[in-house]
């Protein structure tokens, strides 16, 4: 299957896991399961490639991947730009978690600025 990813957004959102694998899947552009494993290998935690046939299985339900089979092998490919899919998740991000509210929106800044300078999550201060 060849064509651009839509612009829409699909209906459901994605899990924490599922972003993990959709990360790849814009990266790699036309994947599979082995490719996504070796991908994400160096980070924890660890997936089986079951666990990960079945988290594909839900996001090419949902309508962010495309699954094109081709001689017995699957390949997955984004059907949504990643642009605008990040850029709904932050909005929706911004209005309901940080609820727009000045302090919260400072300590956004400051954990932006931490990863801008290459600080790891679990160095943050508390």
């Amino acid at each position: 299957m060849s064509g651009k990813p839509a612009k829409t957004i699909p209906e459901k959102g994605l899990s924490p896991t599922e972003w993990r694998v959709m990360q790849v899947c814009w990266r790699l552009k036309r994947t599979t399961i082995r490719d996504i494993l070796f991908e994400i290998s160096d980070r924890a935690p660890a997936m089986s490639y079951t666990t990960v046939h079945m988290l594909l299985t839900r996001i090419v339900e949902k309508g962010y991947l495309l699954l094109e089979q081709d001689r017995g092998n699957n390949y997955y490919t984004p059907a949504v730009e990643r642009a605008v899919i990040v850029r709904a998740a932050v909005e929706d991000f911004v209005d309901n978690t940080l609820a727009q509210e000045p302090a919260n929106l400072e300590i956004l800044e400051e954990v932006l600025e931490d990863r801008k300078a290459g600080l790891p999550a679990s160095d943050k201060p508390n």
